[in-house]
């Protein structure tokens, strides 16, 4: 159990409902993961079991800029994005494919998060 745990459950037992910010973790999926298996449709085997964190991240993006195909304005070039986690960056991914994106523009609670995470 990590510290940041430990302290929780300290606060929780005194009856705090939500954790202070200094203990919240900055991206839960550092912490749950998951996979995906691929089988064959023929025979069952399987082909591939991939870590799902990036297929979630591009699926979020992917159907988020579909909409954004049909709901977006004739010419859009400037996109907003509120949060600076690595769904932001698959969101920022698939509005470039389906865009011409001249501009992102990100809020973040933590000003940090936005001068690192977009930039990669």
């Amino acid at each position: 159990m990590a510290l940041e745990d430990v302290r929780w459950f300290k606060l929780a037992m005194q009856g705090a409902q939500r954790p202070p910010l200094s203990l919240r973790r900055e991206s839960l999926a550092s912490r749950w993961s998951g996979t995906e298996c691929l089988y064959s449709l023929e025979n069952a085997e399987p082909l591939a079991i991939v870590n799902d964190g990036q297929l979630h991240v591009m699926r979020a993006g992917a159907t988020s800029a579909v909409a954004g195909r049909y709901l977006a304005r004739k010419g859009s070039s400037v996109l907003g994005i509120i949060g600076a986690s690595n769904r932001a960056r698959g969101h920022a991914r698939a509005y470039a494919a389906a865009f011409p994106l001249e501009l992102v523009k990100v809020f973040s609670r933590t000003p940090r998060t936005v001068s690192g995470s977009l930039r990669r």
